[in-house]
């Protein structure tokens, strides 16, 4: 299963709906004089289109451009952001979001311990495969990471790119 593939999604596009137009004319006179009548008046007013309100139910200003920025970011600097991760973010900004992403420390996916695992020159016990838990352990840390996972996404994207295979290691310690 390619899961590298399977992570690129199409970036979503933001599409905008032009507010509908009212364009009213105003009558034209009814007096029977002989003086010409008068020029027709035409007032053209926008209205917003139906819901499209622009503030949220907790009253803070929505921009569906930073909104979908900052999906983008969680996608590439991580693996995706819930639509709560996504709300604290925006009330955060780009900014100090990208911020929060470059701090080093991930207590979430620092708590999972790591396996017990042999260390050289020890041999490793017949019939004991070592790499299972291994690879169990790093996943519960990318699906752990929360604060940084940007320091679970860059080991996966070189694993995906570089030669890293428990054959050439020896030891997965």
């Amino acid at each position: 299963m390619d899961l590298v593939g399977a992570a690129a999604e199409p970036l979503p596009t933001t599409t905008t709906t032009a507010a509908p137009v009212v364009t009213t004319t105003a009558p034209p006179p009814t007096t029977a004089t002989s003086a010409p009548p008068a020029p027709s008046t035409t007032t053209t007013t926008t209205a917003p289109a139906a819901g499209s309100d622009s503030v949220s139910d907790a009253g803070f200003s929505i921009d569906p451009a930073l909104r979908d920025s900052l999906a983008h970011l969680f996608r590439r600097a991580g693996f995706g952001a819930s639509a709560a991760r996504l709300d604290a973010a925006a009330t955060a900004g780009y900014a100090a979001t990208v911020e929060t992403l470059l701090v080093p420390v991930d207590a979430a996916a620092d708590a999972i311990a790591p396996p017990p695992m042999t260390v050289p020159p020890d041999t490793i016990p017949s019939g004991t495969d070592e790499r299972v838990p291994l690879v169990v352990w790093w996943l519960q840390r990318m699906v752990a990471a929360d604060t940084n996972p940007l320091a679970e996404k860059l080991p996966w994207f070189w694993h995906g790119h570089l030669t890293s295979d428990f054959s050439e290691a020896g030891y997965p310690y």
